[in-house]
Parts: C-alpha cells; sequence; structure tokens
C-alpha cells in the first residue's frame, strides 16, 4: 500500500468533499503516473479531528482506487490508499507471495497423490 500521507486545505478553508478531493487529485496524479485522477470524497460537514471518511478516485483506464481519510484537524487530513499497491509493497511482500503459492501448489500436489494412490494386495 501506498504510505499514509498527510495533506493541508490550505488557507482558513475548512474541510469539505470537493476541496478534499481535489487536493487529493492533485497530491496523487503525479506519484502514481496513472493521469487525472477524478476524485470524489464523503467528508462530514463541519469535520472535526478524528472524523474518518473515504474517497475513490477513478483512472483514466476506469480503476477504481479507494482511499481512507481521517481528518487531523479542521483543515488537515491523513489519506491512505486500501487498494493499491506501489512497488516498495509488491516487492515487501514478494516473499510471502511466493510461499505462499507454494504451499498451495504443494498441499493440492499431496491431495492429488492422496486421491491417485492404489494399493495391490
Amino acid at each position: 500500500m501506498l504510505a499514509g500521507c498527510s495533506l493541508s486545505i490550505g488557507g482558513s478553508d475548512t474541510l469539505d468533499s470537493d476541496s478534499t478531493a481535489d487536493a487529493v487529485d492533485e497530491e496523487f496524479t503525479d506519484p502514481l503516473q496513472l493521469g487525472d485522477l477524478p476524485t470524489e470524497c464523503d467528508v462530514p460537514d463541519d469535520a472535526e479531528s478524528g472524523d474518518e471518511f473515504t474517497c475513490t478516485s477513478t483512472t483514466a483506464n476506469g480503476e477504481v482506487i479507494l482511499w481512507g481519510g481521517v481528518a487531523t484537524s479542521r483543515s488537515e487530513f491523513d489519506v491512505e490508499t486500501t487498494n493499491l499497491l506501489n512497488a516498495d509493497a509488491v516487492e515487501a511482500l514478494e516473499g510471502d507471495i511466493v510461499a505462499s503459492l507454494v504451499d498451495s501448489f504443494c498441499s493440492r500436489k499431496r491431495a492429488e497423490s492422496a486421491r491417485n494412490r492404489r494399493y495391490f494386495g
């Protein structure tokens, strides 16, 4: 997953769905290299520190990126993806993924072998 990111709406603006969506779109368009990321957020009215919300961004090819956010003040929030892996995350998970695949494959082969045993006697 991408690391969490703290964003500020700026000035004396307070969090709302439109300004939060704009901030997510602006912050992640270049780093993710997925093109423009039209984003929609469901920030509560009069959001205060601790209020949680979600956002969705849609990539140019129609994939949906989900975001979980929490207000850290009336004009700042933390947000992180809930369904997007970056290269660093994939590298970190690679060993676990390979081990899981090998274990799954070996379990199936053991089950097949047990079913195909013939007893002579």
